[in-house]
Parts: structure tokens; sequence; C-alpha cells
């Protein structure tokens, strides 16, 4: 696809009637295991997009973002009541 037609592609795109759409699709650009949520193994590997290839430069530049939104998650989970969300996840598959 050339880029005039990638223009008026992401134009019909991000202008949609629906709102939702943009909101959705937002949603599955992060969700990288496609689970359906957001959540740390996520944030990493969109952390991990701009890697270098030097490991330990990728963890000083972003180690303490990464703790922060595993934080933040933890945080949301128990305040919504799903702290134990992956373990009720795990038996439901075994029962």
């Amino acid at each position: 696809m050339d880029f005039e037609f990638y223009c008026d592609l992401m134009e019909r795109l991000l202008n949609p009637l629906d709102k939702n759409r943009i909101l959705k699709i937002a949603h599955s650009i992060f969700d990288f295991n496609d689970d359906g949520r957001i959540d740390e193994l996520d944030a990493y590997c969109f952390y991990t997009c701009f890697e270098t290839e030097n490991p330990e430069q990728f963890m000083d530049l972003y180690f303490e973002d990464l703790i922060n939104i595993i934080r933040r998650i933890q945080k949301k989970r128990k305040e919504r009541g799903f702290e134990n969300r992956d373990m009720d996840l795990k038996m439901k598959r075994i029962k």
C-alpha cells in the first residue's frame, strides 16, 4: 500500500461516527496476547518494542515505568475485586 492510500485509510479509521471504534482499535493495539485485557505482560511487550540491542539500556530506561504500571494494575484489580483473577481463570479451565 502506498503512503497516500495509507493516509486515506487512517483518516477513515480515526474519524468514525462511532467513537467506541477508536477505543477498540487502541485496545487491540496494546493487547499483545489477544486475551481481551491489557495487563503486565502487554505493558512489558509494548516497552520491548522500543528495546535497543542492549537489554541493560532497556532496563535502565523503562524499569521504573514497568514497576509503576504493574503497581497500578494490581491496585485497580484489588479495588475492583479481581485480585485473584489469574487464579480464578486457571481454576475455570481445570473444571
